[in-house]
């Protein structure tokens, strides 16, 4: 998973570095804006990841699992 200048530096914008259909891509959906506070980044709404969307349900049910509460 990279950004669009993280996939221009080794030239791989041909599978990465934008969402599109053929590309790689994975995504962290959160609730709040990460710019206005870096304390944002743990507000996590959903994950996009090899193609499966996975709400904050699952993630809780997943990090319960896990035994963590991060």
């Amino acid at each position: 998973m990279t950004t669009l200048n993280g996939a221009e530096f080794p030239d791989r914008m041909n599978d990465m570095g934008t969402v599109d259909i053929g590309k790689n891509a994975g995504m962290v959906l959160l609730d709040a804006n990460p710019i206005e506070s870096v304390q944002n980044l743990h507000k996590i709404n959903a994950v996009i990841r090899a193609g499966a969307y996975h709400d904050n349900q699952k993630l809780s049910s997943i990090k319960q699992k896990l035994g963590t509460n991060q």
